[in-house]
């Protein structure tokens, strides 16, 4: 967003005392319309007829170039002193591109410290001994009791059913059955 500035030494300024209402508003819209524009008070002629909204009397125009303010640019003109009262072009771009980059710069550190805030997931690795009441690696789960149920090591392990270059699963030659004996599941192999 740009601004058009009006300086207060323009209240007392005897070159903006004289000019009649209409040349007063035909210039502070083309102070505001140029510095949108980016122009650096260049006004097409063709754009005259936005500058009022009962449409721009060339007699308003002339009473802004006899005051100094403006000049013939061909058939276009150009605001005299742009400098003096607005900003440039690049100065906007520039500020604008700055803006830019430090608000990009202020959105990646605000996702960097949101990262930082977030709560670690509760099962990152192993589980805690404590978290499950000590529950052994080949714990299959607890009953209601919180008694753990244990099955013992297998004696084949997995990746012997697992064709290792292929990843697919090999047909088990045996099956096995759960035995419960004294309060402990264990795993029994049956013959297919």
């Amino acid at each position: 967003m740009t601004d058009a500035r009006l300086p207060a030494r323009w209240l007392n300024d005897p070159t903006l005392e004289i000019l009649g209402d209409q040349a007063w508003r035909i210039h502070t819209n083309a102070l505001m319309w140029s510095n949108e524009q980016g122009t650096d008070g260049f006004i097409p002629r063709r754009t005259l007829r936005l500058l009022h909204v009962l449409g721009v009397e060339l007699a308003a125009v002339e009473e802004l170039t006899q005051a100094k303010l403006w000049a013939k640019a061909g058939s276009d003109y150009q605001i005299l002193d742009w400098a003096k009262s607005q900003a440039l072009a690049v100065d906007v771009d520039w500020q604008r591109e700055r803006n830019r980059t430090n608000q990009k710069a202020l959105r990646e550190r605000e996702r960097d410290k949101s990262k930082s805030r977030r709560p670690t997931p509760a099962f990152e690795g192993a589980v805690s001994g404590d978290v499950l009441g000590d529950v052994r690696e080949d714990a299959v789960g607890q009953d209601k009791t919180r008694q753990a149920k244990y099955l013992e090591a297998s004696e084949k392990s997995t990746s012997e059913f697992v064709d290792q270059q292929t990843g697919e699963v090999l047909e088990l030659e045996s099956r096995f059955e759960f035995v419960h004996e004294n309060g402990k599941t264990r795993r029994v192999k049956v013959p297919a």
